[in-house]
């Protein structure tokens, strides 16, 4: 088609970002339900007609020749996206690699990135545990319902692997299944740097999926 790119560069580039999505994605979707089929690659995605017949341009082109001229690296592209899933409401899609939040994340040395979520990762714990036997304290209801209802509170200061290791530590489950996957996805971007920053909690965090995430 005289619409997509013909450069050679950018060919090779959306061949594999597409596949590092793929992958990435195929993953993440069966972590969520393994017993469930899912789309792992849409059609329209790929420029094909979707379900309804409706045909739209392939996205991975135009994705290659952004993150070629914005010097992005695709396998760090597509690792900070997964590694940020918490923040959307469904499965990852090729539009959210140019979400501001994600392209932010690019921008800032992996190094400083890192010390900064180790750090964050330690005082949520602290605040976290503070704001829990605060709250048993303050309420007459039994203690594993304070705690669910702390863990799963939306304002709550805490990243999905501080949930999932605290709630395991209190012995509340249930919530730690539902901050499993997030949580999976957060410790596999620094797994010796989280058994560092969270000693006490590294037993529960070892229990959490492995994923290796390539740079």
């Amino acid at each position: 088609m005289a619409e997509e790119s013909e450069d050679p560069v950018i060919k090779e580039a959306g061949r594999q970002l597409r596949q590092l999505f793929k992958t990435w994605r195929q993953m993440y979707l069966s972590l969520i339900d393994p017993d469930t089929s899912f789309s792992v690659i849409h059609p329209k995605w790929d420029g094909k007609e979707d379900s309804r017949g409706v045909k739209t341009r392939e996205v991975w082109p135009a994705l290659a020749e952004f993150a070629i001229k914005n010097g992005i690296d695709l396998g760090h592209w597509v690792t900070t996206l997964f590694s940020m899933t918490y923040l959307f409401a469904t499965a990852p899609e090729p539009r959210h690699l140019k979400d501001p939040r994600v392209l932010s994340g690019l921008k800032t040395s992996k190094e400083r990135l890192r010390q900064d979520e180790l750090h964050k990762a330690n005082s949520q714990v602290a605040i976290v545990i503070t704001q829990l036997f605060q709250a048993k304290a303050a309420s007459a209801m039994p203690e594993q319902v304070v705690f669910k209802t702390v863990l799963i509170h939306p304002e709550l200061d805490a990243s999905p692997l501080v949930r999932y290791a605290v709630a395991r530590r209190l012995g509340v489950t249930d919530i730690a299944k539902v901050f499993r996957l997030g949580a999976a996805l957060q410790y596999a971007g620094d797994r010796d740097g989280y058994d560092e920053a969270l000693p006490s909690y590294k037993t529960f965090l070892r229990e959490l999926p492995a994923i290796t995430m390539k740079q």
